[in-house]
């Protein structure tokens, strides 16, 4: 996957997470539930994942790994480890 179509999924996911986040801050009349910002998030990891992975693959197939890649890289990770964390929150208060 080119770096540039990387880039785009990369906002996309990123536009996406703020924007189940940002659903929990309309006011009560709209609230949508608890459980749709977790399958979103569950979504959006396997997600981010998937795109990190084929990423990797075509920065090790064309053996050009440059600044941006590596940048991009690294977004995915710290974007991952949020998501990673957020669900493990989203667990811990789960309404049994």
């Amino acid at each position: 996957m080119s770096t540039k179509k990387s880039f785009h999924i990369l906002c996309l996911i990123t536009i996406m997470l703020i924007a189940i986040y940002s659903l929990y801050f309309i006011p009560v009349e709209y609230f949508i539930g608890y459980y749709p910002i977790g399958v979103v998030q569950f979504i959006l990891v396997i997600g981010s994942v998937v795109t990190l992975i084929r990423h990797v693959r075509h920065c090790i197939s064309t053996k050009n790994v440059g600044i941006k890649d590596s940048l991009i890289m690294t977004s995915y990770i710290i974007l991952i480890l949020f998501m990673g964390f957020s669900l493990l929150v989203w667990t811990a208060f789960f309404p049994w």
